[in-house]
C-alpha cells in the first residue's frame, strides 16, 4: 500500500451503550437518602456500600454484581443495621429503590432510536444496574420495552464494568467486530476499557456532544 493510500474504516454497525446517566437520568443521592432513612444510618454510609467494592459488606455493590440476591440484601441490612425486611415489603422496597429515576432523556434516547431507524445500527446495552433498577422501564408499555436488540446487565453477568466479562458478553451480541461498535458510557474508565478491546468510545457527557459524535461517524446530522 502505497503513502497515499487511506486506511480502510469500517463503519458502526453496533451501539453499546450504558443506560444509567446516559440514556435514563438517575440520581443516586435520592435513592441513598431514602434507604439510610429506612436503615436509621447516614446517606453517607448507604453510599459506600455501593461505591467501597472490596470491602465485604458492599451490598449494594454485590447486589448489581449479582453476587446476591434481593433475600440476601435484605439479610445483610439485618446484619449490618439490624432492620429486618419481609418478603411482603418487597413493592414497597422495589419502589423505596426506584425514587432516584429521573426518567429518560429524550435527546439520547431520540438520537438513538433514529440512528437505528435510519442506519439499521443495532442497539445493546451494556450496564451496570442490579435486578430492580434492571427490569424497570423494560415492561410493556414501557418506554424502554424492546428498545435494545440485547441487553448485558451486571446482575446476570455476575461481573461490573470495567471488568472484562462484561465487554466480552456485549461484543458476543453484538453481531459486529470490536472496530464496528461504538461504545457510549458517562464513566471514562468503562469507556477506556472498551478502547483496549478494539471498540470506538465516547464518553457521554451531553446529548449535544453525543450528536456530534454521531455525526463524526455518519450516523446523524451535523
Amino acid at each position: 500500500m502505497n503513502a497515499t493510500t487511506k486506511e480502510k474504516v469500517m463503519p458502526i454497525r453496533t451501539i453499546i451503550c450504558d443506560v444509567g446517566d446516559v440514556l435514563v437520568d438517575f440520581d443516586y443521592s435520592r435513592c441513598f437518602a431514602y434507604l439510610a432513612h429506612v436503615l436509621h444510618t447516614d446517606a453517607r454510609t448507604v453510599r459506600a456500600l455501593w461505591t467501597e467494592k472490596d470491602l465485604p459488606d458492599a451490598l449494594l455493590y454485590r447486589f448489581a454484581r449479582g453476587d446476591i440476591d434481593l433475600a440476601g440484601l435484605w439479610d445483610g441490612f439485618a446484619k449490618q443495621f439490624g432492620v429486618r425486611f419481609h418478603s411482603h415489603m418487597e413493592h414497597d422496597f422495589r419502589v423505596l429503590w426506584m425514587v432516584g429515576s429521573e426518567g429518560l432523556n429524550p435527546e439520547v434516547h431520540r438520537l438513538l432510536k433514529t440512528t437505528h431507524a435510519t442506519h439499521g445500527i443495532r442497539l445493546v446495552s451494556c450496564t451496570n444496574v442490579d435486578p430492580i433498577h434492571g427490569q424497570e422501564l423494560r415492561g410493556p408499555g414501557e418506554a424502554l420495552n424492546n428498545f435494545f436488540a440485547e441487553e448485558v446487565q451486571s446482575w446476570q453477568v455476575r461481573a461490573m464494568k470495567p471488568e472484562a466479562a462484561m465487554y466480552e458478553h456485549a461484543l458476543a451480541v453484538a453481531h459486529a467486530a470490536p472496530e464496528e461498535c461504538l461504545f457510549i458510557d458517562d464513566t471514562l474508565e468503562n469507556v477506556e476499557a472498551a478502547q483496549r478491546f478494539g471498540m470506538h468510545g465516547h464518553h457521554f457527557t451531553s446529548s449535544a456532544e453525543l450528536k456530534h459524535e454521531l455525526a463524526r461517524l455518519g450516523l446523524a446530522s451535523p
